[in-house]
């Protein structure tokens, strides 16, 4: 029986770098042999409660778990009956949270012809709406969505859109401007960009006040680097855009996965996996934001022992000078997870542990 867990970090030490979280223990979410364990996501809602959100594979469902306390609260399916969601390990649905209200986003399937639909909580994950659908893509394929709340409670979701026959694979950004109730159109953003869209790679949407980035794997002649397309006004437009990956790694194939994101002042910095150099690495980039988005500096976590072993996954958040990154490392068919904690004062590329 696989199971969903919750690992609480209930504090951090600072004295030095070898200090590092001190983890809770672990916590049952759900039964993963009944509601399924792909791809959790989490969100903290009024009143710090947690809700986790995943789909399980065969009968493509999406669940919602709910803190109540004491333990989760049996989860919730948010899919209209007689309907099915896209569910795979590296992609599937998507949630936040801006207070009480809490959008959770997936896409149904047919996986050709389905839309993207979010649904909506104002009461802390208690109770969801119906399906509102996000996408205005009837044209070919709309799938892998990404979700972020902003300053105001207002959600923004990329997704990958195709035309018809999964050709010309590019990402669109839509807003709302009410609280989820309603989205606007597309948003085609990555137009300049060079190339297209890696096909099968999921992207991220960051935000931090006014500056809104896409995060996605592109494919320029199967140069799969991760670029950022950069907003300054609200997602009103996206002006700039930079390879803020740069480890040169060609491909014919489809990774299949992404990267992650934190601004921390006027610096971006992104966590991703490459394999340009054999086994795939973790590694995090610096990037500018003061006059565009420029890459500066790139430096790759510390190797698996043995060093045959594979990174995979990372992850990334941070509050003022403290960053939290997290990654899956895979040495045969043992897979483990790692972390690493940059604290007040230090480089956010150095100090790892």
């Amino acid at each position: 029986m696989r199971q969903i867990l919750l690992l609480l970090a209930i504090s951090i030490g600072f004295t030095s770098l070898s200090q590092s979280i001190i983890w809770g223990p672990e916590i049952i979410v759900s039964d993963g042999s009944i509601y399924g364990n792909y791809r959790p996501r989490a969100t903290i809602v009024e009143g710090d409660i947690p809700l986790v959100i995943y789909g399980k594979f065969g009968d493509e469902n999406v669940f919602i778990s709910r803190w109540n306390g004491t333990g989760f609260d049996t989860p919730i399916s948010v899919v209209p009956p007689n309907q099915s969601a896209y569910a795979a390990t590296w992609t599937g649905p998507d949630i936040a949270s801006h207070g009480d209200t809490v959008i959770a986003v997936f896409k149904l399937n047919p996986l050709e012809a389905g839309n993207v639909y979010a649904v909506r909580s104002t009461d802390a994950g208690l109770t969801f709406s119906d399906t509102i659908r996000v996408d205005s893509h009837d044209a070919g394929v709309a799938w892998m969505p990404s979700l972020e709340m902003d300053d105001n409670g207002n959600p923004v979701i990329a997704c990958m859109i195709h035309d018809a026959n999964w050709s010309n694979p590019r990402y669109a950004v839509i807003h709302s401007n009410d609280a989820g109730l309603t989205y606007n159109g597309e948003f085609e953003v990555a137009g300049a960009v060079p190339g297209e869209a890696c096909d099968c790679c999921p992207a991220e949407i960051i935000l931090d006040g006014q500056r809104q980035l896409l995060l996605f794997r592109n494919n320029e002649s199967n140069l799969r680097d991760i670029h950022g397309i950069l907003s300054t006004d609200g997602g009103a437009t996206f002006p700039t855009f930079a390879n803020i990956d740069n480890t040169g790694w060609t491909l014919t194939a489809c990774p299949a996965t992404g990267a992650d994101a934190i601004f921390m002042g006027d610096k971006l910095i992104t966590t991703f996996a490459s394999a340009t150099n054999g086994p795939y690495r973790v590694y995090v980039s610096s990037s500018s934001t003061t006059a565009g988005l420029v890459f500066e500096t790139r430096e790759m976590v510390t190797e698996p022992i043995p060093s045959q072993g594979a990174q995979k996954s990372p992850t990334i958040s941070g509050e003022n000078d403290t960053i939290v990154m997290a990654w899956m490392e895979m040495d045969n068919l043992n897979s483990d997870i790692f972390y690493s904690v940059s604290v007040p004062g230090a480089d956010p590329l150095d100090a790892r542990i």
